[in-house]
This record gives C-alpha cells, sequence and structure tokens, in this order.
C-alpha cells in the first residue's frame, strides 16, 4: 500500500515506466531486426524457418519475448502491487 498522499503521484510515475519500457521495446525491436539481417547473412535464406535457427537470432528473439512478457505482467499487476496486494 502506497499510501493516500502518494497515489496519484504513483500511478503517474506506473505510467511513465510503461510508457518508457514500450519505448525500449521498440528499440529493441529495432535491434533484433539488425540481428536478423545477420542471421540471414548467415543461413543463406530469409526465410523464417530458416532464419530462427540461427543461435544468435534465436537468443535475441528470446530476449525480444521475454521484454515483452515482463512489461506485460508490469501492465497487469502494478496498480495491484501499489495497493498491496501480493500473490
Amino acid at each position: 500500500m502506497v499510501g493516500d498522499t502518494h497515489v496519484p503521484e504513483v500511478a503517474e510515475v506506473r505510467q511513465r515506466a510503461l510508457r518508457e519500457w514500450r519505448m525500449a521495446s521498440h528499440a529493441v525491436g529495432d535491434w533484433l531486426d539488425l540481428i536478423r539481417q545477420g542471421a540471414e547473412k548467415r543461413v543463406g535464406s530469409a526465410e523464417a524457418d530458416d532464419v530462427v535457427c540461427d543461435p544468435a537470432y534465436n537468443d535475441a528473439l528470446r530476449i525480444y519475448a521475454a521484454l515483452g512478457g515482463e512489461e506485460g505482467r508490469f501492465a497487469s499487476r502494478a496498480a495491484a502491487i501499489e495497493a498491496g496486494e501480493g500473490r
């Protein structure tokens, strides 16, 4: 529980955090596109089934997926956590 005097401030900071997280996610997506281009050159194909077998690209995909998953978790749980609700 954050406390009544800080609730508007906490909600504002939460929204800013989510906006910045989404901006970071977009930047990581841009990075992922460049990693994919390198993978396409390494495997000699632009086909998704071929490119995803590239170990470096596969690692990059996992990082990107984890970032997106945690963004969703933050968005869905942050307000409840602020209210003092845990799991």
